[in-house]
């Protein structure tokens, strides 16, 4: 039993210096202040004991979400007790977006100036030819003329004799049934009133007044839709003198415009044969600034090309740090199967917080 005692110290001890969390990086001051510490205390054993009866784990941690188990929660030998969990994000974040820099410094094209085209000779001007925006003009002037002949043409027609004709007829109408209708009414009221009257002569009465009242509805739904009709007509009837006005105006600014193309083109010709003279002059300049342009964006371009160099190796070099860190990052794990009985905050010591755990272990035998 005694023997047994040795090993479990010296199996303890062993677990003891494995989870002591190293510096992230020897030459990183921050991180290295980062670390989380662990100790593992166990109570001591009895005769019968394989393995400690409880174990206490102290370790420094940064944020409550670096604890990854709970009071009373059942675990196995190596699962996970503490880690460092949100400065893993942080630099696993930065991991991401350095990487997509550098994709995209990478993908990016730096684009190499294209030489100068040589310049051509100048050739000489053609003809003055005006013919296409005299003829403009000749059809502008047709145009117009017809299009004031159209509206002088509907102005002198009158569209609506006949319909209101026909309005006024069936509105006659109309009150003659009214008329008849009240008359029939008056009369079928009078009837009802005289006692003994056999019921036949009220029903009959009664039959006829419907007929007139149907008949008056029938006459005011033809009046209504003469009315309809009317002004319809009369709607169209400023729908096409104003589509008549509207030509007229557009045929007018058609000939204006005419007259101005052709007004501009003569001036541009007088223009043109004035900047033909000194044109030779300005094409051998063009040309030389040409070539200087083309040298200073092929020094822009060269630079370039050095900048983007430049930021590759600058972010390759970054990465390799960020995964350096990643991988020096500690995890504590349990060396024993068991319960988490307790989970303490002992203090916080600037931005270190001391927590113990204490692991009840199975009883293995």
């Amino acid at each position: 039993m005694m023997i047994k005692i040795i090993k479990k110290t010296i199996i303890l001890s062993s677990l003891c210096s494995l989870f002591t969390v190293p510096a992230i990086l020897a030459n990183n001051n921050k991180l290295e202040s980062l670390t989380p510490s662990t100790n593992i205390i166990e109570e001591p054993l009895t005769f019968d004991d394989t393995q400690p009866k409880r174990l206490k784990i102290t370790v420094n941690i940064y944020s409550p979400e670096d604890i990854q188990v709970k009071e009373g929660e059942i675990i196995k030998k190596g699962d996970i007790i503490s880690d460092r969990t949100l400065l893993r994000k942080n630099l696993e974040n930065q991991l991401r977006s350095t990487k997509l820099a550098l994709n995209n410094i990478k993908s990016s094209k730096v684009l190499e100036p294209i030489r100068p085209i040589p310049t051509p000779p100048i050739q000489n001007l053609p003809p003055a030819n005006f013919a296409q925006e005299e003829a403009q003009v000749e059809t502008a002037e047709l145009e117009y003329v017809q299009a004031q002949r159209a509206y002088a043409l509907a102005l002198e027609n009158d569209p609506f004799i006949s319909i209101k004709a026909k309005v006024n007829h069936q509105q006659t109408e109309v009150e003659e049934a009214i008329k008849e209708v009240q008359k029939q009414g008056q009369k079928t009221a009078s009837i009802a009133m005289i006692n003994n009257l056999p019921t036949e002569v009220i029903e009959h009465e009664k039959y006829k007044l419907g007929q007139k009242q149907s008949e008056l509805s029938k006459q005011q739904a033809n009046f209504d839709l003469t009315q309809a009709e009317l002004k319809q007509v009369q709607e169209n009837r400023i729908i096409e003198l104003q589509n008549l006005q509207d030509k007229v105006n557009s045929a007018r600014a058609k000939l204006e415009l005419a007259n101005a193309k052709l007004r501009k083109a003569k001036s541009d010709r007088s223009l043109l044969e004035y900047n033909h003279s000194i044109n030779t002059t300005v094409r051998i300049e063009e040309a030389n600034q040409a070539q200087i342009a083309y040298n200073r964006q092929q020094q822009e371009y060269q630079q370039q090309v050095r900048d983007k160099e430049y930021k590759v190796t600058q972010l390759t070099d970054n990465i390799s740090n960020l995964e350096d860190k990643l991988s020096s990052i500690a995890v504590v794990k349990s060396p024993y199967s068991g319960q988490i009985k307790k989970i303490k905050y002992e203090n916080q010591t600037d931005n270190t917080i001391k927590v113990e755990i204490t692991l009840v272990p199975d009883n293995e035998k």
